[in-house]
C-alpha cells in the first residue's frame, strides 16, 4: 500500500515479544482526525461488536485477516465512532463471502489473509473510498500509519477510530525482536515512541 494503513491484527507486528497474537492493540497511538482513513472498515459480530478491522480495496471487497472469517458478519463503512447511532456518510453492508489464502495456518499463524466480498458495491463518497493500492513493497525506514479499534495499551476498546505512526522495519530487525516472523511479513513499530499496531 503506498501509504501503510494496517487494520489487520496482525499484519504489523510489534518491535518486542508478543504474548499473544491474537489481541488487537493501537499501542502508543491517538484519536485519528475523524473520516482521514476512508477506507478503514470494520467488521462487526451479530452481537455488533467490533471482530477485526479491515480495508477496501474495491467498491465491492475488504481485505482483512484470515482468521477473522465467521459464519455471518456485517460490514460498517465510513465510520469514525462505532457506538454514535448515525454518522452522515456510513454504510453498513452484509459479507457476501469471503476467501482466505488457501495456505492460511492457525497456529502458528501464517498466510493471514482474507478477502471478503461485499453483498452490494459501495459508492465512494469522502467518508468512504478504496484504498490507492502500491506498486512495489514499502522499504525500511519508512514511516506509515496503521489504524482500527483495537484494544488500546491502557485495557479499553475506544469508540473513535486511533491510529500510530509506525516506521518499517528490515526482516534483519524483524527476526531480532520476534524469532517467530517469517520471510514476507511486514515488521513495523516505532522505538521511540513505543507505537505498534498490536501486543
Amino acid at each position: 500500500l503506498i501509504v501503510l494503513y494496517t487494520m489487520l491484527r496482525n499484519a504489523i507486528l510489534p518491535l518486542g515479544a508478543l504474548d499473544n497474537l491474537t489481541e488487537s492493540l493501537i499501542v502508543h497511538g491517538e484519536k485519528c482526525l475523524p473520516h482521514s482513513q476512508p477506507w478503514q472498515v470494520a467488521i462487526m459480530r451479530t452481537n455488533k461488536k467490533i471482530a477485526c478491522s479491515a480495508v477496501l480495496v474495491h467498491p465491492q471487497w475488504v481485505l482483512s485477516a484470515a482468521h477473522c472469517h465467521w459464519s455471518s458478519y456485517t460490514i460498517q463503512l465510513g465510520r469514525h465512532n462505532l457506538y454514535a447511532k448515525h454518522e452522515p456518510g456510513s454504510r453498513t453492508i452484509r459479507a457476501d463471502f469471503s476467501v482466505r489464502h488457501p495456505r492460511f495456518t492457525e497456529n502458528p499463524k501464517r498466510h493471514d489473509i482474507m478477502l471478503i466480498k461485499l453483498k452490494e458495491p459501495v459508492r465512494e463518497s469522502a467518508s468512504i473510498c478504496t484504498i490507492t493500492m502500491a506498486s512495489q513493497c514499502t522499504a525500511p525506514g519508512t514511516t506509515c500509519v496503521t489504524s482500527g479499534w483495537g484494544q488500546l495499551a491502557s485495557g479499553y476498546f475506544p469508540r473513535v477510530l486511533h491510529c500510530a505512526n509506525v516506521i518499517v522495519e528490515t526482516e534483519e530487525q524483524c527476526k531480532a525482536f520476534y524469532p517467530a516472523s517469517y520471510p514476507g511479513i511486514l515488521c513495523a513499530g516505532n522505538r521511540n515512541t513505543g507505537a505498534n499496531g498490536c501486543k
